[in-house]
């Protein structure tokens, strides 16, 4: 405890996260300062722009949490540290600028390349912890991940943004770090969106209910940390070139455009966890243990490629859309043009509904040349039973029919009437324009009804009483529609 009127400046501290407007090393202040100077241990104090607010993350050995400044309403918050002294932390992006130049003369040994593989592996294990304790990793950028050694040597990932949010239900304008994030291509959707899908997480799991959108969160960590594994070894400027301007990086390019991925960490891990085959941050770090990501380095380059090359590879998506359009052209003139049918224009040649179409049209031409109930009983069976007809022409031709069927039927009342013939051949005949007159009638009773009636009625002064057609099963395609009682 320091006496009473010590001072200690505020030093601003760059890089410490990104979720703050404002972070500084300074004496932290303590809620019991009635009669005390209000300084407590050292630590960092952070200022949060309005409507930012902090989720706590569980309780996980290593990670340091914050707490909110007393009487700041929620815009200053502070994390203690277990030293006086501001401690000496460096990112991944540091661990690569580092590296990168001097590839060509690192040796498997070097000290440095171990340090790259020891911090990624600490990250990823301390993310594990976060998953196990039922947390996500929330907003993270390559300055969210901090590496520090303690007092002891034992090396620390800190993750100085796990629990801050934006809620744009309360801040009105949106913060800097989401609006133009540090490197917007580790997030799948965009800054903006997994924020607010994290703002959701949070509030679902107030209220029990974040078991789906919580396993879905961990999983896309594990694909964010793998993208902060490759910045961490090619750069935020080639993986940027790799997956485009404001994209997110979702899969490995080709080697043609990637020749520098010859490593077994992009086969063996990164590549399958981009895609979703690495299921934990468990798996994903027992990956990078086998295969270590700082063989990245000592693989060599290849050669760049020479001018003309370059040449024909910037040209090669013209010269292919070219070629690929005279195919067309040249195709679209060679090629048979494909037919019409003239019994239902929706149908082309090519399709398998041609030829059935047809054998339709042949049983249409019969029916119209008899004009029997026979012939459109055959007719109205093979349309009733054609499948996938297009909905325009299948009804069409199903209206025409029933008006045939309705005007034979009349008919075959007038037949009876004008060519007397034996009663039994009269009840057969009536059946059968009866049957097929109510199947009609299921599909359009207004427009069959009064036939049907009249139909009956020859039974019933025949002494017989009509029987009901036998129910067929309408095609799965068309809808069956209302009998009339």
């Amino acid at each position: 405890m320091l006496a009473r009127g010590t001072v200690r400046t505020m030093t601003r501290v760059h890089h410490w996260g990104v979720t703050g407007s404002s972070n500084e090393w300074a004496a932290l202040d303590r809620p019991d300062d009635d009669y005390d100077d209000g300084l407590g241990g050292m630590g960092f104090k952070r200022v949060v722009e309005p409507g930012v607010v902090y989720v706590k993350p569980p309780e996980v050995e290593g990670l340091v949490p914050w707490g909110e400044s007393p009487q700041s309403r929620g815009r200053q918050f502070q994390m203690a540290w277990d030293d006086d002294s501001v401690p000496e932390f460096r990112t991944l992006l540091d661990m690569q600028a580092e590296l990168a130049p001097q590839r060509a003369a690192l040796q498997k040994d070097d000290p440095r390349l171990q340090a790259l593989d020891d911090a990624i592996v600490q990250m990823v294990r301390t993310a594990d912890a976060v998953h196990r304790a039922g947390g996500t990793l929330g907003f993270v950028q390559p300055d969210s991940v901090l590496f520090c050694n303690q007092r002891d040597g034992t090396l620390r990932a800190v993750f100085p943004d796990i629990g801050f949010l934006w809620d744009d239900e309360r801040g009105l304008r949106e913060p800097k770090w989401i609006a133009e994030p540090q490197l917007d291509l580790l997030f799948e959707q965009g800054a903006r969106r997994h924020n607010s899908a994290r703002i959701k997480l949070a509030k679902a799991a107030r209220q029990g209910q974040d078991a789906t959108p919580k396993a879905e969160a961990q999983a896309e960590d594990v694909r964010l940390l793998a993208r902060l594994v490759a910045v961490a070894i090619a750069g935020p400027d080639q993986v940027q070139e790799w997956c485009g301007d404001g994209r997110a990086f979702l899969s490995m390019p080709g080697r043609d455009r990637a020749p520098d991925t010859q490593a077994p960490i992009w086969d063996e891990v990164i590549a399958p966890a981009l895609v979703g085959k690495v299921g934990s941050c468990a798996d994903l770090a027992a990956r990078l243990e086998a295969v270590r990501p700082s063989e990245h380095f000592l693989f060599k380059p290849p050669a760049p490629p020479p001018v003309w090359k370059k040449v024909v590879r910037k040209l090669r998506p013209a010269l292919a859309i070219a070629a690929a359009i005279g195919c067309v052209l040249v195709g679209w003139w060679a090629w048979p043009k494909p037919q019409r049918h003239h019994l239902c224009p929706q149908v082309w040649s090519s399709s398998p509904l041609f030829a059935r179409l047809d054998e339709l049209n042949a049983a249409r031409k019969t029916a119209m040349n008899e004009i029997t109930i026979p012939a459109y009983r055959a007719y109205w069976t093979l349309l009733r039973g054609e499948g996938g007809l297009p909905e325009a022409c299948g009804d069409k031709l199903t209206r025409e029919c029933i008006d045939w069927i309705e005007r034979a039927s009349r008919g075959t009342i007038e037949g009876l009437r004008t060519r007397p013939v034996p009663r039994r051949e009269e009840l057969k005949q009536l059946e059968e324009a009866l049957s097929l007159l109510q199947e009609a009638a299921a599909l359009q009773p207004e427009r069959c009804t009064r036939a049907v009636a009249l139909l009956e009625r020859q039974f019933r002064i025949r002494g017989e009483e009509p029987q009901a057609a036998p129910s067929r099963p309408l095609p799965t395609d068309q809808p069956a529609a209302a009998v009339t009682p």
